[in-house]
C-alpha cells in the first residue's frame, strides 16, 4: 500500500485478507466453543467476543469506505490493529 500511495485496489485487497482472517477467528471461536459447551472454562475466558465481532463489523465499513478514501479505510484497518493491542482482562 506503502509503493503505491494508498491506492484504491490495494487497500480493498488488504481489507478482504484481513476480514478473511477475522471471519476465520469468528467460526473457530464458534465451533470450539461449541464443542466446549456454553458453561466451559474457554467459554467464559472468550466471552461475547466484542473484539472478534467489532472487528469483523469495522474491517466491513473499511472495505466500503475504500471506495469513498482509501485513507480512511486504512484508518479503519489501524482501529483494528489497535483493539487487538489492548490486552484482556
Amino acid at each position: 500500500m506503502g509503493e503505491d500511495n494508498f491506492a484504491q485496489v490495494p487497500v480493498i485487497a488488504y481489507g478482504v485478507v484481513l476480514l478473511m482472517a477475522g471471519v476465520a477467528h469468528f467460526v473457530l471461536t464458534r465451533v470450539i466453543v461449541g464443542s466446549q459447551g456454553a458453561n466451559s472454562r474457554l467459554a467464559t475466558a472468550i466471552g461475547r467476543d466484542w473484539r472478534g465481532t467489532g472487528s469483523t463489523v469495522l474491517l466491513v465499513v473499511g472495505i466500503v469506505l475504500a471506495f469513498v478514501n482509501p485513507l480512511l479505510a486504512f484508518a479503519a484497518d489501524f482501529a483494528v490493529a489497535a483493539i487487538w493491542f489492548i490486552p484482556n482482562r
